[in-house]
């Protein structure tokens, strides 16, 4: 009679071994990966931490970047809601009603309202606006003023010129406000966006970023990862070696030319279309003499209606000088039109 034999477990092998290590390595990421998420997910809705994320706006195939239709945001410092067509604030006719004059605002985010200083669609200044007119009624003939909110964050001139060719002209604007500002003439330490000056923050840097993107744009916390190493470190270390040192912020003459152009060209679109042009210039508290070292928190906040932690990262003469530059090429085409 034959004897059985139980048989014994084979042996872990090597391979078994590192492949239960990878495994074990690779659940607890998950797990830090899931409990940091959770916890940046609560603390942005306790707290003023705005998510890198996007949020409210999205890749466009005209535009670059554009704010999604009935997009809501909101947290504990403020809100922020996209109507059916795509614009800041609340919903409007695409036809324009009899008796109404409309207006359209473009702009980056000094348009659309920077968040969370403009904490809500109504503090940001084409809603004021529209609250003033409608309540002074300058025109007797006019039956009610409305605003549009074309700006977006991050916009320059050549995406706000585009943007009017191409989605406000629809709308059929009695006039055009545009207000920019250090989006078109600062240098941000990327030499290819010569003729765009924010186009490396629409495009894609490569197939593998962008693949990142669509998969983990969605998360918190990867994106606050890549912010801060991609964004802040190693964008500001590239900055500092291209513009000699002292941050991101450098007023750049190439770019002042492209504005120009472009600036011109946007006025002559409006006025062959009918639209009345108006340049706004930003507003500046200060002077020249400015001790930009010792600014008050109060004069912080006036000078750029930006949360006064800000300004901790960008050198105020030089951002002054950007705001001189842009407000003398305002004046000198307002006086050649």
């Amino acid at each position: 009679m034959s004897e059985i034999r139980e048989s014994s477990p084979a042996p872990r092998t090597a391979a078994r071994e590192r492949l239960l290590r990878r495994l074990a390595v690779a659940m607890a990421l998950l797990v830090v990966f899931c409990l940091g998420e959770a916890s940046l997910r609560v603390y942005a809705r306790l707290s003023s931490y705005i998510p890198k994320v996007d949020l409210y706006d999205a890749p466009h195939y005209l535009l670059g970047r554009a704010l999604v239709p009935g997009a809501d945001y909101e947290s504990r410092v403020g809100s922020i809601h996209v109507n059916s067509l795509g614009f800041r604030g609340s919903e409007f006719a695409p036809a324009k009603p009899q008796g109404t004059y409309r207006i359209a605002a473009v702009g980056g985010s000094t348009t659309f309202g920077y968040y969370p200083a403009t904490s809500s669609d109504q503090a940001a200044y084409p809603a004021v606006l529209e609250r003033l007119l409608n309540t002074a009624k300058p025109d007797s003939l006019v039956a009610r003023y409305e605003v549009i909110n074309a700006g977006v964050p991050g916009y320059s001139l050549r995406s706000s010129l585009q943007n009017f060719s191409s989605r406000l002209l629809f709308f059929q604007p009695d006039m055009l406000i545009v207000y920019h500002a250090t989006n078109d003439l600062a240098r941000y330490g990327n030499e290819n966006g010569l003729t765009h000056p924010l186009l490396n923050q629409f495009v894609p840097q490569g197939v593998m970023a962008g693949l990142l993107d669509q998969v983990m744009g969605w998360s918190y916390l990867f994106q606050e990862l890549r912010f801060t190493l991609g964004t802040r470190l190693w964008g500001g270390l590239l900055a500092a070696l291209q513009t000699g040192g002292g941050g991101e912020w450098r007023y750049d003459p190439r770019y002042e030319l492209v504005f120009r152009r472009d600036l011109r060209h946007l006025v002559l679109l409006a006025k062959a279309n009918g639209v009345v042009p108006v340049l706004a210039t930003q507003a500046i508290a200060f002077t020249a003499k400015t001790d930009f070292a010792n600014l008050t928190e109060a004069e912080r906040r006036m000078l750029f209606d930006r949360p006064a932690h800000f300004y901790g990262t960008i050198p105020g003469p030089r951002r002054f000088e950007v705001f001189q530059r842009y407000n003398q090429a305002i004046r000198e085409l307002a006086l050649e039109e």
